[in-house]
């Protein structure tokens, strides 16, 4: 039974707290906190719970991040309605979850990572739950003064965490703190790619070769003559319509 609904990543940590649901099936890329961000502090609130994630952003890294976070499952948007049924079952008895392909895709990356000598996300700086916040409304938008008034801190304390997450990141542009935001998984990509159909071409005249220069006056058939000759007949045509027209809409002469 579904206890609760959350449009953002801050309403899941509430509706968490106060519903205590057995299962929190949660989205990564959510409006001001991220489903990893809002999973660490449903966990550091209550050590017992159950995230099971379910997105799109299935790259190593991102699940990396989110066991690390404290998830017990992970499943990828396009699974199937008995995939995700089985996970939450699973997670709800206990146990963990992971779909076949993320699970052979990490083990895959794992013993990559100890060949070489090399710790997942080692490279990865750490932010505070905070730095994390201030990246994601940096990413989605937000001015110091609105962040100030939705956190209740002061606009240079604001100022000094969104300093340290470019610091920490190495990157001083918002355009590349948005870049990197949507590789994380943090937001959504709000670029959305369109295939437009292409544009047809303009018929040639030179090749527009028609083969019979004359056409019936019976009307327009399925002969071939050239585009001059088309403009004209259909000039003659639509004169011919209103000539027509005019005759048939004379009134007769008065009787004498």
């Amino acid at each position: 039974m579904i206890v609760g609904e959350a449009r953002n990543g801050r309403e899941a940590v509430v509706l968490s707290e106060r519903l205590k649901p057995d299962v929190i099936l949660m989205d990564i890329a959510m409006p001001m906190l991220n489903g990893l961000e809002a999973t660490k502090q449903i966990r550091a609130a209550d050590p017992r719970a159950k995230v099971l994630i379910l997105s799109e952003h299935v790259d190593d890294g991102c699940v990396d991040r989110a066991i690390s976070a404290g998830v017990v499952g992970f499943i990828e948007k396009q699974a199937s309605f008995s995939v995700v049924s089985q996970g939450i079952r699973q997670v709800a008895k206990g146990g963990q979850f992971l779909s076949a392909g993320i699970a052979q895709r990490l083990t895959n990356a794992r013993n990559r990572a100890q060949i070489q000598g090399e710790a997942a996300g080692a490279r990865r700086p750490h932010l505070t739950h905070r730095e994390s916040e201030v990246l994601q409304r940096v990413a989605e938008g937000w001015t110091n003064k609105q962040m100030a008034a939705d956190f209740g801190i002061s606009i240079k304390t604001v100022e000094k965490h969104r300093q340290k997450v470019m610091d920490k990141l190495d990157i001083h542009e918002i355009a590349s703190l948005t870049r990197f935001a949507i590789a994380e998984g943090v937001i959504e990509n709000p670029v959305q790619l369109e295939i437009l159909p292409s544009k047809p071409r303009r018929p040639d005249r030179r090749k527009e070769i028609r083969m019979n220069p004359n056409p019936p006056a019976s009307g327009l058939g399925p002969t071939e003559y050239s585009s001059d000759a088309r403009v004209a007949e259909a000039a003659g045509w639509r004169q011919a319509v209103l000539n027509y027209c005019n005759q048939t809409t004379t009134r007769p002469p008065s009787p004498s």
